[in-house]
């Protein structure tokens, strides 16, 4: 869920270097922060911890042979590695900008 936080964080900072406006005013961000956590929250549960799910996916994942494990989990770690330098990235060009100019 974090990454997801992440790559939507990384969205709307990208949005708001492409435009110079936010995407969400200042006075709703908090609301809709707490509904995005929800929402994401609630889809985790009900696609992972309803009726134990998770159990289904841990034994269809300890089925697969090591060598697709291996490439599976290099991929993982590569979209992770992703998110994450989008995230960075996105911060980078927040802060390139001069804001004095659009005050």
């Amino acid at each position: 869920m974090v990454l997801e936080v992440w790559l939507l964080l990384s969205f709307m900072v990208y949005y708001k270097v492409i435009t110079k406006r936010d995407l969400i005013p200042d006075n709703r961000l908090t609301i809709v922060s707490i509904t995005v956590v929800v929402i994401l929250s609630a889809i985790k549960y009900f696609v992972f911890e309803h009726q134990n799910r998770w159990k289904e996916y841990v034994e269809e994942f300890t089925k697969l042979p090591k060598k697709k494990n291996r490439i599976g989990t290099l991929i993982v770690w590569l979209i992770v590695l992703f998110i994450l330098g989008n995230l960075v990235f996105s911060f980078f060009l927040l802060r390139q900008i001069d804001w004095t100019l659009y005050r």
